[in-house]
């Protein structure tokens, strides 16, 4: 305490001085000076402050659920806390899954979901077009025509069941792998892709020479589902994100056929560097 009164009076190091600290987010009570020391060191490293701001995150949720907004003492930031504590309930309460917030519910996973079967599609019947098509192994093509409305999910059916991949876009599933249609109860793509991972889907196959999920087995599986509102501001948050990588994977995609196709060019002195430019310059645009 004697270190965060010093830096919250100005009297601490350059830095410190300008950043002052708020609150206390974290701490750790250590036997000795020097277990003090290397633990502080420890958590100064790249791996330590990922760790410590998982800490912290998962400090604050449990907090803030589990104070309601009238019980907030006033050294917390006021604008996101107060909205994190109205979010979460104020106690947790007992289930089948164990101990849940308060207004959450454990709910079989064909209440939240269907796993709708793709369709047959060789790769020889597909045409040029910009919708990813999917198996059961993630994506393993690109068609003209879509099967199910992005973003959403595939679901391995058979040689890879259980494996999830997530569809940013339109898409289309072929044979050996399901997609997923949200019900009603649950309409957030991104928490039924994420929720999906958490189980081992790959355990509940049919019993056959070659490994499929049993769709059956995966709806009676239990899941814990949040409150509606939380959905919305879960989906809300996460979206822009998903958004992004998306962006990011496709600006990917677009120079890797850059390099492919300007590479051996340049190599056998067909196209000029200048020209090469030009080229990606446009592509670019």
């Amino acid at each position: 305490m004697r270190r965060f009164d010093e830096h919250a009076s100005g009297k601490g190091a350059e830095w410190t001085k300008r950043h002052p600290p708020h609150r206390i987010a974290y701490w750790e009570e250590l036997p000795t000076r020097d277990a003090a020391i290397a633990r502080e060191k420890k958590l100064k490293t790249g791996s330590g402050r990922e760790w410590l701001k998982a800490e912290i995150l998962k400090l604050d949720v449990l907090q803030n659920g589990l104070l309601t907004p009238a019980c907030l003492p006033p050294c917390l930031p006021a604008g996101r806390d107060r909205q994190v504590a109205d979010l979460f309930p104020a106690r947790l309460v007992d289930s089948e899954l164990g101990e849940i917030p308060e207004g959450w519910e454990v709910r079989p996973l064909g209440d939240l979901l269907e796993l709708a079967y793709g369709k047959a599609l060789k790769a020889e019947d597909r045409c040029d077009g910009t919708v990813p098509v999917y198996g059961s192994n993630g994506q393993v093509g690109w068609h003209d025509e879509r099967l199910a409305e992005g973003p959403g999910t595939v679901v391995g059916r058979k040689g890879n069941p259980g494996i999830t991949t997530w569809a940013p876009t339109d898409f289309f599933v072929i044979d050996t792998a399901f997609y997923v249609v949200p019900k009603s109860i649950s309409r957030s793509p991104h928490f039924l892709f994420h929720a999906l991972r958490t189980h081992d889907l790959a355990s509940l196959g049919a019993d056959s020479a070659v490994p499929g999920l049993n769709r059956n087995l995966a709806y009676m599986s239990k899941q814990i589902l949040p409150p509606r509102s939380l959905l919305e501001r879960f989906d809300s948050l996460v979206s822009p994100t998903a958004a992004r990588v998306h962006r990011l994977n496709e600006e990917s995609r677009t120079l890797a056929t850059l390099r492919d196709t300007l590479l051996p060019k340049l190599i056998s002195g067909e196209l000029r560097l200048k020209d090469a430019g030009r080229f990606v310059a446009e592509a670019a645009s």
